[in-house]
């Protein structure tokens, strides 16, 4: 399932700064930017949490 989200999320985000690229490409980088910062910082605060069984 997790597999079906990312490809799902992947392929519109390829068309989408393929078609912007020739026109905005400053802008589209920026525009797709906070999706792997937000990510990132996500999973930087999973490692401090402290799991417990």
């Amino acid at each position: 399932m997790m597999n079906a989200i990312g490809f799902a999320l992947t392929l519109p985000s390829i068309w989408i700064t393929s078609l912007l690229w020739n026109e905005n490409s400053v802008w589209v980088v920026l525009w797709l930017l906070p999706g792997p910062v937000i990510g990132f910082w996500v999973l930087q605060g999973l490692r401090k949490t402290e799991f417990t069984q």
